[in-house]
């Protein structure tokens, strides 16, 4: 169903008289974040995992990878929180799944 469909509800009525997302703001961000934030995450897995291992605290990398991002982006906001979001996202994965490993271990 379109939002030109006569039959939206109220919501869709309501959202059609904001303008479309353009199809360019996808390139603003470089093809090379992706693997920087891969290996990021690939470096500090092990680190990350000992730590929320031993002392159940989780570490935050935000700081670091926002730091590192606005050396490698400078002047592109896009890119610079696609950065974060990626390598926050992945970490918090990552993190999940080793506790999981961890659970289910000592549950067998």
């Amino acid at each position: 169903m379109t939002l030109s469909d006569k039959r939206n509800d109220i919501h869709a009525k309501l959202m059609s008289y904001y303008p479309e997302v353009s199809e360019w703001c996808s390139p603003l961000l470089p093809g090379y974040i992706m693997i920087i934030a891969i290996v990021i995450n690939f470096i500090m897995m092990i680190p990350t995992g000992v730590i929320v291992a031993v002392t159940n605290m989780t570490l935050i990398l935000a700081v670091p990878i926002e730091i590192l991002s606005s050396f490698i982006l400078p002047g592109n906001p896009i890119g610079f929180l696609t950065l974060r979001v990626y390598t926050q996202s992945c970490q918090y994965q990552i993190i999940h799944l080793l506790f999981s490993f961890k659970f289910a271990h000592y549950m067998k």
